[in-house]
């Protein structure tokens, strides 16, 4: 996913994270897999290594909630 992301950005797609619309904000969380809220709060974001970090943190969150759902499915 992060391959698929920095080849978005080099090829030009920035223009998406910066892009305050809520339909360039619908396609890029179309094209990282993101829930709206949460590309909302990479839109919001200042820097391109702010992006990078938020991205990261939330797609940590989503492994570890993954994780956790699975634990739980095995324990019943």
């Amino acid at each position: 996913m992060l391959a698929l992301w920095l080849a978005l950005v080099e090829a030009d797609s920035l223009a998406l994270v910066e892009a305050e619309s809520e339909d360039s904000s619908l396609l890029l969380g179309n094209v990282l897999g993101l829930p709206f809220i949460e590309v909302a709060a990479l839109v919001e974001a200042d820097s391109l290594a702010d992006v990078l970090a938020l991205w990261l943190a939330l797609v940590e969150a989503d492994s570890l909630a993954l994780v956790e759902a699975e634990s739980e499915d095995s324990s019943l």
